[in-house]
This record gives C-alpha cells, structure tokens and sequence, in this order.
C-alpha cells in the first residue's frame, strides 16, 4: 500500500490527524498502476497528473476498490449497483474518531485495539465499510445488522472476503435474528 499523496487542501482540514489522506488526495495515477481496475476512469487532469468524476457512480465504486485494497489490505470488495458507495477517506475520519473515543472512555485494562474491542454498525449496508476499516486499521471485531437482503449478502460476502486480512465482521440480518459476534 501506500499511496503517494497530492495537495488536498490547506492543513488537510476536513481530514482527522491521523487519517492517511490528511496531506492529499491519493496519486490517481500511481494507484491505477497498483490497481489496474481504476485505470478506465482516470480523466487526464494536467502534465502527469489525474482526476476521476466522482459524479459517476461506477468510478466511485472503483476508486473504493482500490483505496481498500492499496492502502487497507483488503482482497477483496464489491457492492452492487444502487448500493451506497461510501468514500473510503471519509469514512476513516469516523474509525479514527471512534479510536479517540475510546481512548477517553475505554474501562480500565480494555485494550484499544484488537479483537476484544467489538463494534456494532446498525445499517451496515451491503458495502460493510466501518467494520472493514475497523478491523483492518485496529484488528477490532464487529457484529453488523441492515434489514435488505442484498445489503445482508454483500456485507457478509465482502466480509468472508477479508477474513484472512484480518478484517472480519459477523454480519446478521435484521428482525428476530440474534446478534452475535
């Protein structure tokens, strides 16, 4: 992984501290050589330089792909078309302030990362981002719910995907179905 990074903004101000994304956004160009998926929606922005259409649904989905897997060691991910395609930078903004959280709430002798810290996402929907994120930046557990079926599917399948990356969620459907870790 490892993106090489652009300007973003001044002080990368609408990234937390420690998101990976704080100083630019990733080098478009780079990452489609990594993740050659990304490479059909690159729009030539300059001298070397690239951008993506983030207003196109499909180019959204395959920039996710390829942040997830260069810079979070998934192997896999998928969502189908009309499922919410969150932005990855964004959404490491929430683990990390989930990190700060706990690091100001956490009972004595709870660890701050790993297994024994298990989160619930209620509405997990089918791209499963927060336990993917959770669990491979900190090794955290999760238990998530959603009420569609498609959303069930994806985010259990994206989950098995990444069991061996160490990003891992129980995904259960809604209603009477017990949630378990």
């Amino acid at each position: 992984g490892g993106t090489a990074a652009v300007p973003r903004n001044p002080n990368g101000e609408s990234m937390h501290v420690r998101n990976i994304y704080k100083e630019g956004n990733p080098d478009f160009g780079a990452l489609a050589e990594r993740q050659p998926d990304l490479k059909p929606f690159l729009k030539k922005r300059g001298k070397g330089r690239f951008g993506i259409d983030f207003t196109k649904w499909d180019a959204t989905k395959a920039l996710n792909r390829a942040l997830l897997m260069d810079d979070f060691g998934l192997v896999a991910w998928d969502i189908p078309k009309g499922q919410l395609c969150p932005p990855v930078a964004n959404r490491a903004n929430y683990i990390h302030w989930l990190e700060d959280l706990l690091r100001l709430s956490r009972p004595s002798g709870l660890a701050e990362t790993g297994a024994e810290v298990c989160g619930i996402d209620i509405g997990v929907g089918a791209n499963c981002i927060y336990p993917l994120l959770g669990s491979s930046v900190n090794g955290w557990s999760f238990v998530g719910s959603d009420i569609t079926d498609v959303a069930l599917r994806c985010a259990a399948a994206n989950a098995a995907a990444n069991a061996a990356a160490n990003a891992s969620a129980a995904v259960n459907a809604g209603g009477n179905a017990p949630l378990r870790p």
